[in-house]
């Protein structure tokens, strides 16, 4: 199978879909084409006639554009409509919800079918626009907020994985704080991060600093990713906080989402506590074997899972090592790679009917049968 990618070849603070994308270069036939690459993808007739057929094409929303407009321009093959191979739009790093319905029309219905590392049926809230009543930066009036039904079996969902070389091995990093809550201005985590400053006797790490803001808007800015890479920077002071903290502390946005952070804090070796959201469990979360779960009506758990990781019991060095190894074995780059790989197969074939999570495992869903990878 040859793939071809239409991607932009930039760095973000969200690591994953470069993540993903490198691990399925090493498992399939791939060519990249966009900005930052070699490949004139203006003409896919033309790329055919040089590298070979194309199976599948998964691409930005870019790819939909107009030909010859706009700083992608140069990059939309003329020919992608007319080209007979099925058309993957890659959300990786999308939030589905604040797609508005120009991107919609133009390029998830034209898709046939979507990736994202948080979005299928699945995992749709049914109602989005409760969840703006909790966050103040969820914004009621965004297309899909008002129309969460779009999101279809044609989503796919492919969670947020890590790198073999994000991975701390467990007493690589010494523990100098009691817990960390990274990211800020969402309900649950604020409420936890004000529940553990006032108590004295834990120790809280924090990652709001200015040289970490920069960063952050250094790989977050396309502009500046031109010009200077600081990924890397960024990503070692992000994991190295969190890996020197004995509990990291995360949640859902309210919006049923399966953020990236449930994955890094056990791979950096720390102890995932979350608020978790319906089907959690499906990734292969379990509260009290790999992670613990807190949500708003019991903060004061808290204080429980805080003083059971600092006391370095068999137990408690049995469940953080449970987190890590749950992610490794489901949740690595290889093995996402993989899952995707087997996705693109059965679409190509015609067979791809959906997909569901169990138990950490992907579920394919064809129209012949149902495969678990």
């Amino acid at each position: 199978m040859r793939i071809l990618v239409l991607d932009t070849n930039v760095a973000y603070a969200n690591p994953t879909a470069r993540v993903l994308l490198s691990a399925l270069a090493r498992e399939a036939d791939i060519v990249f084409g966009g900005i930052g690459y070699a490949a004139d993808t203006s003409n896919l007739r033309a790329l055919e006639r040089r590298v070979g057929r194309f199976d599948v094409i998964v691409g930005q929303t870019w790819m939909f554009g107009a030909p010859g407009a706009g700083q992608y321009g140069a990059f939309v093959p003329r020919d992608l409509r007319d080209y007979p191979a099925p058309k993957v739009l890659n959300l990786l790093q999308v939030d589905p919800y604040a797609i508005p319905e120009y991107i919609y029309e133009s390029c998830v219905r034209g898709a046939d079918a979507v990736v994202s590392t948080v979005a299928s049926p699945q995992y749709r809230i049914p109602d989005p626009c409760a969840a703006t009543e909790r966050e103040s930066w969820f914004d009621p009036g965004l297309y899909m907020v008002r129309h969460p039904e779009l999101i279809d079996e044609r989503w796919l969902m492919l969670p947020h994985c890590a790198a073999e070389a994000e991975f701390v091995p467990h007493g690589a990093v010494s523990k100098r704080w009691d817990a960390i809550v990274p990211g800020i201005g969402y309900r649950f985590r604020k409420e936890a991060r004000d529940h553990l400053a006032s108590r004295r006797e834990f120790s809280l790490a924090s990652l709001d600093s200015p040289l970490q803001r920069f960063l952050y808007w250094a790989t977050s800015d396309y502009r500046v990713q031109r010009h200077i890479d600081l990924s890397a920077w960024f990503h070692s002071r992000f994991r190295n906080r969190i890996a020197a903290s004995r509990v990291g502390i995360t949640c859902d946005g309210s919006v049923g989402y399966a953020i990236r952070k449930f994955f890094e804090i056990p791979a950096f070796g720390t102890l995932l506590v979350a608020r978790f959201f319906p089907d959690m469990g499906a990734l292969g979360f379990k509260d009290e074997e790999n992670c613990f779960a807190v949500d708003d009506h019991s903060l004061g758990r808290l204080n429980e899972v805080l003083g059971f990781a600092k006391s370095d019991s068999r137990e408690a060095v049995r469940i953080l090592n449970a987190g890590q190894e749950m992610i490794r074995e489901r949740h690595s780059a290889t093995v996402r790679a993989r899952q995707f790989l087997v996705l693109l197969e059965a679409l190509c074939l015609g067979k791809l009917s959906g997909t569901r999570w169990r138990d950490g495992q992907q579920i394919i869903l064809a129209s012949d049968v149902t495969v678990a990878l």
